[in-house]
């Protein structure tokens, strides 16, 4: 019993998302939009900036909590390091879904005022 309860603590501890621990590179987060991709780039830097828009063509720059609080004030792209493990999936995910003029979810946590990619699901 004692071990089905501890596996059961860790997995839910695992479910949890953990804002403090969020890095540009870790797989925590904690927010999410559904979205199309509107420009897609590489910087010299190696990371990926995406911006998003609604279906109806309007720029999407307010990336909320849960209490509605823009995590990326004045910055409309979002960032996918190219230090994430997951940097070539997410990547591609995002170019494949923009080219395809797919609705995308992105999930998302803000780290000092940019928000990072963690997580993409392309809706087929």
């Amino acid at each position: 019993m004692f071990k089905k309860l501890l596996a059961l603590a860790t997995l839910m501890t695992l479910s949890i998302p953990a804002v403090s621990n969020a890095t540009p590179t870790s797989n925590y987060y904690a927010w999410q939009i559904w979205a199309y991709v509107e420009t897609y780039r590489e910087k010299n830097t190696g990371d990926v900036v995406v911006t998003f828009e609604d279906g109806g063509g309007t720029q999407i720059t307010n990336f909320p909590n849960g209490s509605g609080v823009n995590q990326c004030p004045g910055e409309p792209g979002m960032v996918v390091s190219k230090d994430h493990p997951l940097f070539e999936r997410l990547s591609k995910a995002l170019l494949s879904g923009g080219l395809a003029r797919k609705k995308i979810k992105i999930a998302y946590e803000g780290v000092d005022g940019t928000c990072y990619a963690k997580m993409v699901t392309v809706e087929m």
